[in-house]
């Protein structure tokens, strides 16, 4: 006698964020969709809602056809064209260029913009533009049921087929036999159509990996650590670096670019040098046009790489990322926000603090310092912020807030109305997007009295940010570096500066230190098993549960 039981997991196609489009990312002078892999999608699937070749996809993030997971950010080609948009309500001219994928710089010498402002109804011609893509648009295989059976498999999977998908791509993505498949379902390859609803047997491990349930931490979150990934290894080491250094390179090389990497390489050169003779240190110039990110990987060096220094553009990072997961080699990147773009990957070691660790830092602060002050959180309009406004929230409603003040959570919308009972309040924004920050800027102009949590990195983003710091008391989440100034009388700087002359005859700058810093750190961390001091930047890596790999915590409050 059969046991039936049914688990509804029926999704809904579209829900509040249906019209968070897919990221467009500019790297190298092409345009690249930066999506994050859902449930339900292929390869396959994915070939044609974003009308590129499955082998395009595949040669722009190699061994993913090997390594496709949910949760795993991926580059997809895009194609451009000129795009006429009429200006609809609530639409910034930053929202807009960010939904197609170009430069808010590109309207600069348009006359019908006048310093960034747009009208309802006004046409603009966005140029080289990606058509957008929203998630919520995007194909997905509809899970309707899991069955408990009598049956040779434990459980067995109702499925909708989706268009694009074949009884071979299912096969592969499940791991269940073609033939199985056939049998099972009493169909041929040819017979398989689109709305199709298929049985797939999945054994019990299957399951597990398809449904991963988060384990709930106690007080001791510090439950793992690199060397339970890394086997401990005596040298030789051998360590890749990519850096921009533009050689060979046809384009007009961003001079500053060309010497912030110098000056990495020279620092971060010494610190590796401290290791010993066991070490050898491979330099690659990913933006040489002789090469490119994928060939170097292919190469006979990389086949037993022991740490791997991540280039410093982020498309380029991601491609490197992937290679790291699929061949267990641990890789390092300094590019801010980098944790959104490579997540579930614990070969990742991230030197600078996620955005929504830095958040949880304001928290603290907030709790700390203002423990009688009312708090409003807004939560912006953009998906991959709501990780930050999470963030924000786990630590206020956590044992580490001993006072009874509630929480306010509003949005863009409505921040004003609990503004106008609550002048003196504390409030925190949660998003680095300048677009997202540009807009709030322009909606707190009413207001005056208030105090300001936000991201140091919202000074970047122009005299509309300046404007407001002047008016408000604004606290800023920081992590700390060694550039644009530092002190060449402390004692750390002086001892290192002494050794940089010996090295090459020059003076020390910030950007030098700061390869040293991560250099040494991390070399020692992943390959030593030591902890290391940096002579001006602050480590403290700790296991990241939600995005996997390890994330250097170290982040400062400035007012």
């Amino acid at each position: 006698m059969k046991q039936l039981l049914f688990f509804l997991l029926v999704f809904v196609g579209y829900n509040s964020w249906a019209q968070d489009f897919v990221k467009i990312e500019n790297i190298n002078g092409k345009k690249y969709y930066l999506y994050l892999v859902e449930e339900g999608v292929t390869l396959e699937s994915l070939s044609t809602d974003f009308n590129v070749s499955k082998d395009i996809i595949i040669n722009a993030n190699q061994g993913i056809d090997k390594n496709f997971t949910v949760g795993k950010k991926i580059l997809i080609p895009a194609a451009t064209k000129n795009i006429i948009h009429e200006v609809k309500e609530s639409e910034t001219l930053y929202s807009l260029c960010r939904k197609y994928g170009v430069s808010v710089e590109s309207f600069k010498t348009d006359s019908t913009v006048m310093n960034g402002v747009i009208k309802v109804g006004q046409q603009l011609t966005f140029v080289n533009a990606c058509e957008p893509i929203s998630y919520g648009s995007i194909s997905k295989g509809q899970v309707i049921a899991l069955i408990n059976e009598e049956t040779e498999s434990d459980t067995i999977l109702l499925y909708t087929v989706k268009q694009g998908e074949t009884l071979y791509s299912l096969s592969k993505r499940y791991m269940v036999p073609s033939e199985k498949l056939q049998k099972i379902n009493n169909i041929t390859p040819v017979q398989l159509k689109t709305g199709m609803i298929i049985k797939i047997p999945l054994k019990r491990e299957s399951l597990v990996k398809q449904i991963q349930i988060k384990p709930v931490l106690g007080d001791n979150k510090q439950v793992i650590d690199s060397t339970l990934l890394f086997p401990i290894k005596k040298g030789p080491w051998k360590i890749a670096m990519f850096l921009p250094f533009y050689l060979g390179n046809g384009k007009k090389a961003p001079a500053s670019v060309v010497s912030a990497s110098t000056e990495f390489y020279m620092g971060a050169k010494m610190a590796i040098d401290e290791i010993g003779s066991y070490t050898e240190l491979y330099i690659y110039d990913y933006m040489n046009d002789t090469v490119d990110v994928a060939g170097i990987l292919k190469r006979p060096e990389f086949e037993k790489m022991d740490l791997i220094f991540a280039p410093l553009d982020i498309g380029e990072a991601l491609l490197v990322a992937n290679w790291c997961q699929e061949n267990q080699v641990p890789f390092v990147t300094t590019v801010p926000k980098a944790n959104r773009l490579i997540s579930n990957n614990p070969m990742a070691h991230f030197g600078i603090p996620s955005d929504a660790n830095m958040l949880k830092m304001l928290a603290k602060h907030a709790i700390t310092n203002y423990p009688t002050k009312q708090v409003i959180l807004v939560k912006s309009n953009d998906k991959v912020d709501m990780t930050n406004y999470e963030a924000f929230r786990s630590v206020y409603y956590s044992d580490e807030n001993p006072t009874n003040i509630k929480l306010i959570e509003a949005t863009t919308k409505d921040f004003g109305q609990y503004l106008q009972k609550y002048p003196a309040s504390i409030v925190v924004f949660a998003s680095n997007e300048k677009s997202e920050v540009l807009d709030f800027m322009t909606l707190l102009k009413p207001y005056a009295g208030l105090t300001l949590f936000g991201h140091k990195d919202w000074l970047k983003y122009g005299d509309a940010v300046t404007g407001v710091r002047a008016k408000y008391n604004m606290h800023f989440v920081n992590y700390r570096t060694p550039f644009p100034s530092f002190n060449y009388h402390d004692a750390g700087v002086k001892s290192l500066h002494r050794k940089y002359r010996d090295y090459y005859n020059a003076d020390i700058t910030g950007m030098v230190i700061y390869g040293y810093d991560v250099a040494k750190y991390f070399t020692s961390y992943i390959l030593l098993r030591k902890e290391a001091n940096g002579v001006i930047m602050d480590f403290d890596l700790k296991p990241n549960f939600e995005t996997g790999g390890f994330e250097n915590v170290k982040c400062y409050i400035d007012n």
